[in-house]
């Protein structure tokens, strides 16, 4: 809502023209979408234009605010396609939590899909106690001091939303990362990746563990988003997935589903063979299966993290981050 407000002020001072018009439309919807009871009906309405769609302004006229700050997005995107302004102030939050803490600091960067566990893990490993809700969300029982920010403050069904970091030992830190959805605005998406590469380029070092999520190994379309994201991201991934450490969470430590995962992931792979798919994609998809094999790394939240603290820490630690974080934009963004 905050964010809402500081847009609407910055657009008071532009000229008027049809795209102020659009943007203030659409930040006068979200306003009210947040807050129903400040919303001044007269004032959005002055503001809808001859050429605005009908069920734009119905959705005006009967109050309904998600409707109407959806179109009126839409209305707004094909005026004015991306909000530079807009980009900056949401790269700048998402980034204030982490900056100063991992500046200059050994860092643990976690990668993975939105819902993949990143932040309960971060819970797990700092020493917060999780429990088990009945719908089978893990929540934070005992909160370890210094982390009530991540995660969305206590229900770990909610997505992190910004960059945080976790102190895990003297100038170790891990970074959560808001989750790899793939169908963001265009100023979420390039707002995410500048923060990212400006938080990982400060850090001394960086050590790479990518959450993969068991449920969805058997679906190739969420297995290739994952490789290809982490591709993306990591210049040089050929070789720098020597030095990935990927975790599995959501999994039973059971034979049974061992073998099982084992079994989808060389399918995965055999598919992407057949299909030509790039070296980098590859590669990161062998070093996946290998580390699926025999004993894969578990996040399991009912055991002690002792054993998993010992696996992160034995990582390779990449120096001299800048070489290795590029800038990645999604196509559909750039």
């Amino acid at each position: 809502f905050g964010q809402e407000m500081d847009a609407l002020h910055a657009l008071q001072r532009m000229p008027v023209c049809p795209q102020r018009t659009a943007l203030l439309l659409e930040a006068r919807c979200g306003a009210a979408l947040q807050n129903p009871e400040a919303a001044n009906v007269p004032d959005i309405r002055e503001l809808l234009q001859p050429g605005d769609s009908p069920q734009l302004r119905e959705a005006v006229a009967r109050s309904d605010w998600s409707e109407a700050h959806r179109l009126a997005r839409e209305a707004r995107q094909a005026l004015v396609p991306f909000r530079c302004q807009h980009a900056l102030h949401l790269a700048s939050h998402l980034q204030a939590a982490a900056a100063d803490q991992i500046a200059g600091k050994d860092v643990i960067w976690l990668h993975g899909r939105a819902g993949a566990g990143k932040s309960s893990f971060v819970h797990y490993i700092c020493g917060s106690r999780l429990e088990r809700s009945e719908s089978g969300a893990w929540l934070v029982a005992q909160c370890t001091p210094g982390l009530a920010g991540v995660g969305g403050a206590g229900s770990l069904g909610r997505q992190a939303h910004c960059w945080s970091a976790a102190r895990l030992k003297e100038n170790l830190y891990v970074l959560d990362t808001p989750g790899t959805a793939g169908h963001g605005d265009p100023e979420e998406e390039v707002a995410q990746a500048a923060s990212l590469v400006k938080l990982l380029h400060s850090a001394k070092s960086v050590r790479i563990v990518s959450l993969v999520e068991y449920s969805t190994t058997g679906n190739a379309l969420h297995v290739m988003h994952h490789v290809l994201d982490l591709a993306a991201k990591v210049r040089d991934i050929s070789n720098t997935c020597r030095d990935v450490c990927f975790v599995f969470t959501k999994l039973q430590d059971s034979k049974e589903h061992h073998a099982r995962l084992e079994e989808m992931l060389t399918s995965r792979l055999a598919a992407a063979k057949d299909e030509d798919w790039d070296t980098d994609t590859i590669k990161v998809l062998e070093r996946i299966c290998q580390q699926s094999k025999k004993n894969p790394v578990i996040a399991d939240f009912t055991r002690s993290p002792e054993s998993l603290m010992d696996e992160l820490l034995a990582l390779p630690a990449l120096d001299h981050p800048e070489e290795y974080f590029p800038l990645h934009v999604p196509p559909d963004s750039q």
